[in-house]
C-alpha cells in the first residue's frame, strides 16, 4: 500500500458530509464507530496515555449550525466551527466551490475549491487551502504557500510529520483506534501535545496541552487535524 496520501483517511476517517472523502466499505473502518473518548492506549513507544490530563483544554469541531441544527452526522472538519470548553467560537473553517475549468497545479480541474480558516481573535484568514490536483496550503506565520504533502509528510500508515519553526511534530494513530495523538518528537520520550477523537455526537474533540498555545501550536493543531480528519487525499 502506498502512503503518499492521507493515511488517516485511508484508515477510515471518512466523512459522509464531504463528497471527497473515502466511502468504500474497506475504508470505512471508523465510520460511525461508538467512541469511548480518550481510551487508555499506547500510541507511541509503549507510553501509557490515560485520557486528558486535568490541565488539558478542550476544543470541538462543531457543525456550523450547531446547536440550532442538532444532528449526529459526522462533522465535516472543513466546514465547521471550532469552539472552546465554554462553547465560545475560536476558529471558523469554510469550504466553497466556484466556477469550472479553473487552471490548477498539475492540470485543469472541473471547479475551483478552496478552504479558509479564520480566528475569532484575528482579522482576516489565518489559513487558506486550494484544492488543486495536488492541493496547496498556507498557515499565517507558520507555513508559506506550498504543497500540503510537504507540510504534512507521510511516514507510514499511522504517522505523519510536520516541521514547525525547525522542530518536528507527529500525528500518530494506532491501528484499531478512533483517535490520534500529536507529539513533540523533539523530546525523549516525546511530549504529548494534543489528542483528537470523534464523539458519538458526530463532533470532533481536541484535548490540547497548556504548552501548545504557549508555543504557538494551537493553530497548527487545529489546521492539521482538520485536514487529516477531512477524508480528503492530501497529495
Amino acid at each position: 500500500m502506498s502512503y503518499g496520501t492521507n493515511p488517516f483517511a485511508l484508515g477510515g476517517w471518512n466523512n459522509a458530509q464531504n463528497p471527497a472523502s473515502i466511502n468504500t466499505n474497506e475504508n470505512r473502518f471508523y465510520s460511525n464507530l461508538p467512541i469511548q473518548v480518550l481510551q487508555a492506549s499506547r500510541p507511541f513507544n509503549g507510553q501509557q496515555i490515560k485520557g486528558p490530563r486535568p490541565s488539558f483544554s478542550t476544543y470541538r469541531f462543531m457543525h456550523p449550525g450547531a446547536p440550532f441544527v442538532p444532528t449526529t452526522a459526522p462533522v465535516d472538519t472543513l466546514n465547521s466551527v471550532v469552539v472552546d470548553a465554554y462553547a465560545q467560537p475560536c476558529f471558523f473553517v469554510s469550504t466553497t466551490t466556484q466556477g469550472y475549468g479553473s487552471p490548477a497545479i498539475g492540470g485543469p480541474q472541473p471547479a475551483s475549491t478552496t478552504t479558509s480558516m479564520t480566528s475569532s481573535t484575528q482579522v482576516g484568514q489565518i489559513a487558506f487551502i486550494e484544492w488543486f490536483r495536488h492541493p496547496v496550503a498556507q498557515l499565517a506565520n507558520i507555513f508559506q504557500r506550498q504543497l500540503i504533502s510537504t507540510i504534512i509528510q507521510v511516514r507510514s500508515a499511522s504517522t505523519v510529520v510536520l516541521t514547525v519553526r525547525g522542530r518536528t511534530y507527529q500525528w500518530v494513530r494506532n491501528p484499531g483506534e478512533a483517535q490520534m495523538y500529536f507529539f513533540d518528537a523533539g523530546f525523549n520520550p516525546p511530549e504529548l501535545m494534543a489528542i483528537a477523537s470523534r464523539e458519538n455526537s458526530g463532533t470532533v474533540m481536541l484535548n490540547v496541552s497548556p504548552t501548545a498555545p504557549q508555543q504557538g501550536l494551537l493553530e497548527v493543531i487545529v489546521f492539521s487535524s482538520a485536514l487529516l480528519l477531512s477524508g480528503r487525499t492530501l497529495d
